[in-house]
């Protein structure tokens, strides 16, 4: 008799959730579209044939009454202690089907790929609560240094303004000749994490518009992240594209990390 439970690789005290979710898992790797294997395909039949078994309840209930039964004659062994009456047990075991190791390896790392989405999303989440939350304003002066702007205007498209607090932000030519005119500024930061909103003069006449922070010009950045995360939690997908989206969600955090740190004022 074959082992349903086995087959599908749950324990016989598995929910019908449990149940569903490991036939869904071994449907994709045995599929016979996706596993060219030769006993592919008599895997998939075997495992559905569990799964229709297991999924009803009337059939599990009769299914579990025999394969007790059976477990419980195998255990009590032969009736004769002579070989000569001893029967040959044949057991209908099922096929080791041959499975690609990196597919099962995926299929394992499906319960931390869910948990690094997870943590993806919470940290994206905060991102955008820090943003949400009232700024706050800090007035500064720019420390105009005259040779290095006739450098840059002869040199380089970007110029790089300090105040005399010790921050610097890169400022495009010719925008760095604003400071010139007036070098009280306005840098808004967010109120949890004190990250570069936007730089301003005092007046309001002036705003950079190409600002390297998180909140700026990097901006797209938790975005992509926000919704490539709430994808990976709220759609129901297969085990490779569920480990996929928590890599590249694992990347794309990793660069929110390295833009964050620039941004911190």
């Amino acid at each position: 008799m074959v082992d349903y439970y086995e087959l599908l690789r749950v324990s016989r005290s598995a929910g019908a959730e449990e149940i569903k979710r490991a036939y869904r898992q071994l449907a994709i790797l045995l599929h016979p579209d996706k596993n060219p294997h030769p006993d592919a395909a008599e895997g998939f039949r075997s495992i559905t044939e569990a799964y229709q078994v297991l999924a009803d309840p009337e059939q599990k209930k009769k299914y579990d009454e025999q394969l007790e039964l059976e477990q419980l004659i195998e255990r009590k062994g032969p009736a004769y202690r002579d070989p000569a009456y001893r029967r040959t047990v044949k057991t209908n075991e099922p096929r080791p089907w041959v499975i690609n190791p990196e597919k099962e390896f995926v299929r394992n790392s499906r319960p931390a790929a869910t948990w690094t989405i997870r943590i993806c999303f919470a940290l994206c989440l905060l991102l955008f609560v820090d943003y949400l939350l009232p700024s706050e304003k800090i007035q500064e002066e720019v420390i105009m240094d005259e040779v290095l702007i006739q450098q840059t205007m002869r040199s380089v498209r970007q110029h790089t303004i300090e105040t005399k607090s010790g921050h610097h932000f890169s400022v495009n030519y010719p925008d760095n000749l604003e400071f010139r005119k007036e070098p009280q500024i306005i840098a808004e930061t967010s109120g949890l994490f004190n990250l570069l909103k936007s730089i301003r003069t005092k007046s309001g006449h002036f705003k950079i518009k190409a600002l390297a922070s998180l909140y700026g010009n990097f901006k797209f950045a938790p975005i992509i992240l926000l919704f490539l995360t709430a994808s990976g939690l709220l759609i129901q997908m297969g085990d490779e594209l569920k480990f996929n989206i928590a890599l590249v969600s694992l990347l794309l955090t990793l660069l929110n990390i390295f833009f964050f740190v620039i941004s911190v004022w």
